[in-house]
């Protein structure tokens, strides 16, 4: 069951990231041309999408990479340092997400979406 966590939590993050890329690559396009209080509020998302994206790679990912190569942790906190890590992952694809919709000028009716993606693929993870 616990590999189940991180197995779902890391699908739920390649299906969140991944449709980020198509998001980008297709409704992206015209950002730009939006009104500066509508491009304002994507980017107080984005912004806090950047810094919730450093805190992982700074305090999580990199440090039990380091951590466990020294054999200064064993496998259980590594594990749990790195599903701290995919959660923040998660996070950070809603923010990015929130700030995309807010940006496009489509506002922020779509987080439940996102929110589905992580737990239908928590609960596979967990149960398959």
């Amino acid at each position: 069951m616990v590999e189940g966590i991180l197995t779902g939590l890391r699908i739920g993050a390649i299906l969140l990231w991944f449709w980020i890329g198509v998001r980008v690559a297709i409704e992206s396009w015209h950002v730009t041309e939006q009104p500066a209080d509508v491009r304002k509020r994507g980017w107080a998302y984005w912004r806090a999408m950047l810094l919730v994206m450093a805190f992982v790679i700074v305090f999580l990912f990199s440090p039990e990479n380091i951590l466990r190569a020294n054999g200064y942790i064993g496998e259980q906190t590594g594990f749990w340092m790195m599903s701290a890590g995919v959660m923040g992952l998660h996070v950070c694809a809603y923010l990015t997400h929130m700030g995309l919709d807010i940006a496009t000028g489509q506002g922020n009716r779509a987080w439940p979406a996102y929110l589905a993606f992580s737990v239908i693929s928590l609960v596979f993870g967990v149960t398959r």
